[in-house]
């Protein structure tokens, strides 16, 4: 089967991943919003032929993940359940965002940077075909605090990068605007780093959960598109900010894409935040 048309009748608002402590996701939240969200689209799931249940990124790793899954997807209709990791994600991502289709449209090499809360996925697309694709721990919510800046949720990565800036952090402590700037500001180099393509350094290959971007330099890629949930902030669609370093993020990566990037090279994605989603659609 080919889709060849897609209509979108609902978007839910988007949630962040409830935890009821530091390794199980809160799923008595998560069943409630579900509802809500049924009730919202006039739906229920009896109306439902198929759908994906789907998670990812450091959601995967806690240690109820998995009963979730089996759980919404007996509940939700007939689904399918999936555990996504960054390979999975990231070719979900590179079809979501549209850049699959750039791609093969322009007959050229498209670079996917699909960034989220703990994990940035590349999917490197040369005509239309996935060639490569990369992760890296760098995200988002590798660090979250709340509304007076107080840490509430520190992943091991964040550590590794802070320990670089000479920072040692703590959940409990003071996140510093001037920290939280030279966090985001390392990510984006990290991330740059990268894109670049040849040798990476120690710090961006420590990071690595895959090989690194199998290309000598930018002159390789024609067009870059960035998804995932930074991107928002990237394209500047939402300044709204959720506890975590999503828009000093951002900003970071779009004034190092707008002087790293030649004029054309930066392509708006079709979706940005909900890129996976579609993708597993």
């Amino acid at each position: 089967f080919v889709v060849t048309n897609r209509d979108v009748l609902y978007r839910s608002p988007i949630m962040l991943t409830p935890y009821s402590s530091g390794t199980s996701i809160d799923t008595e939240t998560v069943q409630q919003f579900i509802e809500k969200s049924y009730n919202e689209a006039g739906f229920t799931p009896a109306d439902i032929d198929t759908g994906a249940v789907v998670i990812t990124g450091e959601a995967l790793k806690k240690e109820n993940a998995q009963p979730i899954l089996e759980y919404f997807s007996e509940e939700s209709g007939r689904f399918i359940c999936a555990s996504a990791g960054p390979m999975h994600e990231a070719l979900l991502a590179a079809f979501g965002s549209g850049a699959v289709a750039v791609s093969k449209q322009h007959n050229n090499t498209v670079l996917d940077v699909d960034m989220g809360g703990g994990t940035t996925k590349f999917s490197l697309i040369r005509n239309g075909e996935i060639a490569q694709m990369v992760a890296i721990e760098v995200g988002a919510r590798l660090i979250a605090y709340d509304d007076d800046m107080t840490i509430t949720r520190i992943e091991q990565p964040a550590r590794t990068i802070m320990e670089t800036l000479g920072h040692t952090i703590e959940v409990g402590q003071k996140l510093t605007p001037e920290q939280r700037d030279a966090f985001a500001a390392k990510e984006t180099e990290i991330l740059f780093d990268l894109i670049k393509g040849g040798k990476v350094e120690p710090l961006t290959d420590t990071l690595l959960l895959t090989d690194p971007l199998n290309i000598s330099s930018l002159d390789e890629i024609d067009h870059v598109v960035f998804s995932g949930g930074v991107s928002e902030y990237i394209y500047e669609r939402t300044d709204v900010s959720y506890g975590d370093i999503g828009p000093w993020l951002g900003k970071s990566v779009r004034q190092q894409a707008q002087s790293a990037f030649p004029t054309g090279m930066l392509v708006i994605p079709a979706e940005g935040i909900r890129a996976t989603v579609i993708g597993a659609g």
